[in-house]
C-alpha cells in the first residue's frame, strides 16, 4: 500500500488531507508540521510520496525542505499552496512532481497522487532490463516519445526529482532518481562518482586535481568538470585512469 506523509502546519488542513487520502485506499504516515520533523520522519520511514505545504513555519518552508530531502531520497513531492502567484508555482514546479492550490477538492488530490504515482511506475517499466537486450529509457520531446539507448547517454545529473540526461544531441530531462538507474544499469556502464551525477566510464578523460586536492572528472566530448566526491576517488584510481599532476591542471 502506498505510504503518504503530510507536511501541513495547519491541523485543520492537515486532518482533511489525510481523511482523503485514507479514503483513497493510500496509507498516511502521519502529519508533521515543520522541515526538521519532516527530516527526522522520513529517516526514520520514508514514505512513497509527500504531500508538502509550501508556507511551513519555522526557518526552512516547503520548497528548501524539499530541496534537502531530494539531495538524499528520491521521494516524489507534491506541494499544497494558497498562493497561485508566477514565483510560487516557479518553485513548486522546479522541485516537486506536482502541486496542488487550496482551497482544494478530494477530486484534485486523487488526480495528482495518481498521475505522480502513474510517471513514477511508467518510469520503471519504460527502462529495458532484459539481460538480452540492450537498456534503453523512454523520454519526452516536444510531442514525441523517444527510445535512448542507455549506451548513449554519457552523464546523467540529479536535479531534485528530476534527472537530466545528457547526450551528444540533447539533453533530456526525466523524472526519477540516480539510485533507480544504478539498479538498472546491467551493462555497468556507469559510476556514480558523486551523489548528484552518474558518469559514463567510458567517457572519462583524464581527473583533475584541484589545488585543495579535491578532484574532478574531465569528459573527451565536452569541457565539463564533474566533481568526484573523496570516498570515490580511490576507486576511480584504479581504473587506469591518466592522473594529471596538480602543475598541469590549467591544461584543461
Amino acid at each position: 500500500m502506498t505510504k503518504i506523509l503530510i507536511v501541513e502546519d495547519d491541523p485543520i488542513c492537515g486532518n482533511i488531507l489525510k481523511k482523503i487520502i485514507e479514503n483513497l485506499g493510500f496509507l498516511s504516515q502521519g502529519i508533521v508540521k515543520t522541515a526538521e520533523h519532516t527530516i527526522f520522519s522520513v529517516g526514520r520511514e520514508t514514505p512513497d510520496l509527500i504531500l508538502m505545504d509550501i508556507n511551513l513555519s519555522g526557518l526552512m518552508d516547503g520548497v528548501q525542505t524539499a530541496e534537502i530531502l531530494s539531495r538524499y531520497y528520491g521521494i516524489p513531492i507534491i506541494f499544497i499552496t494558497s498562493n497561485a502567484d508566477s514565483k510560487t508555482i516557479f518553485r513548486a514546479r522546479q522541485i516537486g512532481a506536482g502541486y496542488i492550490i487550496k482551497p482544494f477538492t478530494s477530486g484534485e488530490i486523487r488526480q495528482t497522487i495518481l498521475e505522480v504515482l502513474d510517471s513514477n511506475i511508467k518510469m520503471q517499466d519504460d527502462i529495458l532490463t532484459n539481460k538480452n537486450e540492450i537498456p534503453k529509457v523512454l523520454v519526452r520531446k516536444d510531442e514525441r516519445l523517444i527510445f535512448i539507448p542507455l549506451y548513449e547517454i554519457y552523464l546523467m545529473e540529479a536535479q531534485g526529482h528530476k534527472i537530466l540526461l545528457h547526450t551528444d544531441k540533447c539533453v533530456y530531462s526525466f523524472r526519477g532518481s540516480l539510485k533507480h538507474f544504478e539498479s538498472l544499469d546491467i551493462l555497468k556502464l556507469f559510476y556514480r562518482c558523486h551523489k548528484g551525477f552518474l558518469i559514463q566510464v567510458a567517457m572519462i578523460e583524464s581527473l583533475k586535481i584541484e589545488k585543495n586536492y579535491s578532484y574532478k572528472i574531465k569528459m573527451f566530448n565536452n569541457d565539463l568538470l564533474i566533481p568526484v566526491s573523496r570516498e570515490k576517488i580511490q576507486i576511480l584510481k584504479k581504473q587506469n585512469i591518466n592522473m594529471l599532476e596538480e602543475e598541469n591542471y590549467e591544461k584543461f
